[in-house]
């Protein structure tokens, strides 16, 4: 039995996965398969609207059904609706004018991808719960998003829109959105449902990855689309280039500020002062050294960029001590090292802790409510 469960948005979808009630995957029809059951559909309808089609029109509206494209409000789809025009092709009489009910048809075919799958014949009548998940892209970063990287690495939310497929189609709508490990949901708001909207906080999945579920029900489709806040947690390269500052600051601020301090590394055998200098520097560049996702590229670059920071501050003063650098031009280097990197970490310690008081705030507004 062939079953249609959702209309999904004409994009660049990747590992998309249907799968019923226990878990079991759905077969999915390819694309060809469903621009078939498509066309069969406008076929019945604009023969109950008296539209008569002329020869050659199911592989001209192939070209509509079956393009990747999105289409809905094309000048080319205009013209179909308004003239029965494809190109330079006649699809439907002149005179024949089909309702306003498969007009809509025609450009939900021509913007979204109809997903059929494939059920057990003998589950037929009785209610299932169909699953399916995809992966779909957000586009290139905006010079604002940019901008904000440095917000973003000390726990600022970034808001991310999700593609709703038809909420009000279903008898309870539920979404579940997974995000990469280097972020974390903060949560996930679905647009308001006869009343104020429904929040959920994020949590984990059984694998320990980062995710959020909600759920509601509708009985028109919303005029907004669900959105979910990320941020990244205060865990992994946050972690790691906050403590990499501190300990920074501590080393530059021993040896400016403590009695003799300076006298002991600079007195110290080189080889030795370097050594102990150097070797948290190799282990910070290492820490700093990686990929992640598109989505957190900015945010953990700018804190890879802090790693790389005291990386160079380190191997500058080893080379320093080794290299004999003048007295006073060496206290000057201390200082504001040590005050460069203070400050850094006051921004990463302070920053996470006005963002998390502000985030708490703003999710306690939105009426957080955790799904049954």
């Amino acid at each position: 039995m062939v079953l249609p469960i959702a209309l999904v948005k004409k994009a660049s979808l990747r590992h998309f996965d249907a799968r019923d009630s226990s878990g079991c995957p759905l077969p999915v029809l390819n694309s060809d398969e469903i621009a078939e059951f498509e066309l069969d559909m406008l076929q019945f309808m604009l023969s109950v609207d008296n539209v008569t089609l002329l020869s050659g029109w199911r592989a001209q509206l192939r070209d509509l059904i079956g393009s990747g494209e999105h289409n809905r409000s094309s000048e080319k789809v205009t013209r179909l609706l308004d003239y029965g025009t494809w190109g330079a092709a006649r699809i439907w009489r002149k005179e024949d004018t089909p309702n306003d009910f498969t007009k809509d048809m025609l450009r939900n075919f021509a913007s979204h991808f109809l997903m059929l799958v494939t059920v057990d014949s003998q589950r037929a009548g009785i209610r299932q719960v169909l699953k399916y998940s995809y992966h779909w892209d957000l586009g290139r970063p905006t010079g604002l998003e940019r901008l904000q990287a440095p917000l973003l690495a000390v726990g600022a939310l970034r808001r991310i829109p999700i593609p709703a497929d038809q909420p009000a189609a279903a008898r309870s709508y539920h979404l579940e959105f997974h995000t990469q490990d280097e972020f974390e949901c903060a949560a996930l708001v679905l647009p308001a449902a006869n009343g104020d909207p429904t929040v959920s906080d994020g949590n984990v999945d059984v694998s320990n990855k980062p995710m959020a579920h909600a759920h509601a029900t509708y009985s028109d489709e919303p005029a907004e689309d669900p959105y979910v806040m990320v941020r990244l947690p205060a865990r992994g390269l946050w972690l790691a280039a906050t403590l990499a500052t501190v300990f920074t600051a501590l080393i530059f601020g021993g040896i400016s500020y403590l009695n003799y301090a300076k006298d002991v590394w600079t007195n110290a055998p080189e080889a030795a002062a370097a050594l102990l200098i150097a070797a948290p520097a190799v282990f910070f560049g290492l820490i700093a050294a990686g990929r992640e996702h598109r989505l957190a590229r900015h945010a953990l670059g700018f804190l890879r960029a802090l790693l790389f920071t005291c990386t160079a501050s380190l191997f500058l003063l080893a080379t320093s001590i080794v290299g004999k650098l003048d007295p006073n031009v060496f206290i000057v280097v201390l200082l504001v090292l040590f005050w460069w990197h203070f400050l850094l970490a006051i921004a990463l310690l302070g920053g996470r802790f006005c963002f998390w008081i502000y985030v708490k705030r703003q999710i306690k507004t939105l009426n957080v409510s955790t799904p049954a």
